[in-house]
C-alpha cells in the first residue's frame, strides 16, 4: 500500500512537471511569469491577485507558478528579488563610478547628482518603472516580503556605500550626519516622483512645479547645502 502511494504521488508530481514544462517551460516562460506578477501585484496587490490571473495573463497554465517557483508567495518574493537587486547594483556602481573617477576630489554636487539619478532612473522607466513604485508602495502599506528582506537586500548595501562617500567627500560629516542626509534625500526623490505620478494622472500636472529634471537639480543643490551646514556642525 506505501509503494503504491508513495508511486502514485511521485507520478502526480511528474505529470504536474510534465504539463507546465509542456505550456510553460523554460527561462523564456519564467520571465514572464515574472512580469506577469509585477504587473498584476502593482495594480491588484498581493491578496486580489490570483495564481490562475498571473499565469493567463503570461500565457502559461495553472502549473506553472509552482513549477518555476513554489507558489505565489515565492513568485511575489522573487518580482521584489529581481527587481530589486538590479536597481540595487545600478546604484552602488553609480557611487562607485563617480568616486573612483573623482580622483580624490570628488564634488559633492557630483556624488549627489549621480545618487539622485541612479535612484530615480530606473522608477521613471515607461516599461515598468510607474508600476514598481506603485509595487513598493503596496508593500510598505500591506507587508508580503519576509521580515527585513526589503532593506537587508536593497537598502542597506547601497545606504552604506553612500554613507562611505558621503563621509569622504565631506570630512566633518559625522556618521549620523550622513544617515540623516541620505535619509532627506531619498525622501525627496521619492516624494517628487509620487506626486509627479498622482498629479499626472490626476490631469492638474503643473511642468514648471513638478517636473523631474528641475526637480532632481534642486534637490541637488538643496541637498548639498544642507549637508555641508551639518559637516561644519551648524544646527
Amino acid at each position: 500500500m506505501g509503494e503504491n502511494r508513495d508511486s502514485g504521488l511521485a507520478g502526480a508530481e511528474a505529470d504536474v512537471k510534465a504539463a507546465a514544462e509542456s505550456k510553460c517551460g523554460g527561462e523564456d516562460a519564467r520571465s514572464r511569469l515574472l512580469d506577469a506578477g509585477e504587473r498584476l501585484f502593482a495594480d491588484r496587490g498581493y491578496k486580489r491577485t490570483s495564481v490562475r490571473q498571473i499565469t493567463t495573463a503570461a500565457g502559461c497554465n495553472v502549473a506553472a507558478v509552482n513549477y518555476h517557483f513554489g507558489g505565489k508567495a515565492r513568485l511575489y518574493r522573487e518580482v521584489f528579488l529581481d527587481r530589486m537587486l538590479a536597481m540595487r547594483d545600478t546604484r552602488i556602481e553609480s557611487i562607485r563610478s563617480v568616486m573612483a573617477g573623482g580622483g580624490g576630489n570628488v564634488a559633492l554636487e557630483d556624488l549627489l547628482e549621480a545618487f539622485a539619478r541612479s535612484f530615480v532612473a530606473p522608477l521613471m522607466d515607461k516599461d515598468g518603472g510607474r508600476g514598481l513604485l506603485k509595487l513598493m508602495s503596496r508593500e510598505m502599506l500591506d507587508p508580503q516580503l519576509p521580515d527585513a528582506m526589503f532593506f537587508q537586500e536593497a537598502i542597506a548595501p547601497v545606504f552604506a556605500v553612500m554613507q562611505e562617500a558621503l563621509s569622504e567627500v565631506c570630512p566633518g560629516l559625522g556618521q549620523r550626519e550622513a544617515a540623516m542626509s541620505i535619509k532627506s534625500l531619498a525622501g525627496q526623490l521619492v516624494h517628487t516622483l509620487c506626486a509627479h505620478d498622482m498629479l499626472e494622472k490626476a490631469g492638474e500636472l503643473e511642468p514648471a512645479f513638478f517636473e523631474i529634471e528641475s526637480s532632481i537639480r534642486h534637490i541637488i543643490k538643496f541637498s548639498a547645502a544642507g549637508v555641508r551646514a551639518c559637516a561644519k556642525g551648524d544646527s
